[in-house]
C-alpha cells in the first residue's frame, strides 16, 4: 500500500479548554497528512502540483471518522495515511492516529478530482506496480 507516515505533538492550537483535541482539528491533520503524501509521491509541494496541473485542488466528498481514545495537549501521535483506493475521477485516503502504538483515531476521506485533471492522479501513481486507474490500490507498494 501507498503509506506516508509523521509524527505531530498535539499543540494547545488543536485543543480545546480542557486539552483535549477538538475533533474538526483531527480534519485539519488530515489534510496536512493527504497533502504530505502527495508531496512524499510527487517530489514537489502542494502550491507547485496545483499549478502544474492547473487546478485549485482535490475537494472532500464526504468525512467519516471514528475516535477511540483521547488525545490531549502534549501527546506525541503517528498518522499514518495510506491511499486505499483510485479510480478514474477521485481516491480515497485512510488515516490512523496512533497513540503509544494504539488506535486513537481513524477516518477514511474520498476525495474528487475533476476530470480534465485526472493525468494528476496517472502521474502519482504510475510506476507502482498494481496501479490501474479504477481498481483498489492495495496491492501498490510505494513505502
Amino acid at each position: 500500500m501507498l503509506t506516508f507516515s509523521r509524527r505531530v505533538t498535539i499543540e494547545w492550537q488543536h485543543c480545546d479548554p480542557a486539552g483535549i483535541v477538538f475533533y474538526p482539528r483531527y480534519f485539519a491533520m488530515f489534510d496536512t497528512s493527504t497533502t504530505m503524501l502527495f508531496e512524499h509521491v510527487l517530489g514537489m509541494t502542494k502550491y507547485q502540483l496545483l499549478k502544474k496541473y492547473d487546478f485549485l485542488g482535490y475537494p472532500m466528498v464526504e468525512t467519516r471518522s471514528r475516535f477511540m481514545l483521547p488525545t490531549r495537549f502534549g501527546d506525541e501521535v503517528e498518522i499514518k495515511t495510506t491511499l486505499i483506493e483510485v479510480k478514474h475521477s477521485s481516491f480515497t485516503v485512510e488515516h490512523q492516529i496512533l497513540k503509544a502504538g494504539q488506535l486513537a483515531v481513524e477516518g477514511a476521506l474520498p476525495f474528487h478530482i475533476d476530470r480534465h485533471r485526472e493525468s494528476f492522479l496517472d502521474d502519482c501513481f504510475r510506476g507502482f506496480d498494481g496501479f490501474d486507474a479504477g481498481v483498489s490500490v492495495a496491492a501498490i507498494d510505494g513505502n
